[in-house]
């Protein structure tokens, strides 16, 4: 649990809403692996490529 409603949940999940710094940190806990871990997780999934 992140502590938020289950909208801003689905919103994120959309990528519909991003997340502050904050909230990365209680979503990692909430999976319950490390920060670190889950950063390099999304790094590798998106790849090289990002574009913002």
């Amino acid at each position: 649990m992140i502590g938020r409603p289950y909208t801003v949940v689905a919103n994120i999940e959309r990528g519909e809403r991003q997340i502050d710094v904050v909230e990365f940190i209680a979503v990692a806990r909430a999976l319950g692996v490390g920060e670190e871990q889950l950063m390099s997780q999304i790094g590798q999934a998106i790849g090289p490529d990002l574009e913002l």
